[in-house]
């Protein structure tokens, strides 16, 4: 079987893959945090110890 070098890619998949990116962050073994919504309100980041995080911001607790 011969194999094509260039292919065009879906947007339609793209755009629909990306909705889904991320929208679960699993972290260490059974927590898992569920995002739903601005993932722009989400900051990553390393503390001087080596040990990754994250920040959550938000307007009111449901």
């Amino acid at each position: 079987m011969e194999l094509a070098d260039n292919f065009e890619i879906s947007t339609h998949a793209v755009k629909r893959q990306a909705r889904i990116f991320k929208s679960v962050l699993k972290l260490d073994k059974n927590f898992h945090i569920y995002i739903h919504g601005d993932r722009n309100r989400i900051e990553q980041g390393v503390d001087e110890q080596g040990r990754k995080f994250y920040k959550i911001y938000y307007d009111k607790e449901s």
